[in-house]
């Protein structure tokens, strides 16, 4: 499993020949759509480029994930809909709880753990 972070990570990948990775996880922090739209902070040329890397994204990721509903709803305008599309919003809580008991089952079974 591959996970690229942001267009430029995706484009990062590619620069380096790994696109037809079977199993490309990306996340993206914006989506633009095909013009300058209100609401959406990249324009122009910047936004020409970001959505060139998107539609790259779109064909081949196995995943997708945006930070909220309008930036999947947007990201279903442009490119349809499919069920592989993410919700992961980029907050955390607060405060950080102390360590306690692992609230997962000790059974034999791959774990995925991010922190950062």
């Amino acid at each position: 499993m591959v996970k690229t972070l942001f267009n430029i990570g995706f484009d990062t990948l590619e620069t380096y020949g790994g696109k037809d990775h079977p199993f490309i996880i990306s996340k993206l922090g914006s989506v633009v759509g095909p013009e300058d739209m209100d609401g959406i902070y990249f324009y122009g040329k910047m936004r020409e480029q970001l959505y060139s890397t998107q539609k790259k994204i779109n064909q081949t990721s196995k995943y997708i994930t945006v930070l909220n509903e309008s930036a999947k709803k947007l990201w279903t305008t442009c490119f349809g809909s499919r069920d592989s599309i993410l919700i992961v919003p980029g907050g955390v809580d607060r405060y950080v709880l102390p360590p306690s008991q692992d609230p997962y089952p000790s059974e034999n079974k791959i774990r995925c753990i991010f922190a950062g």
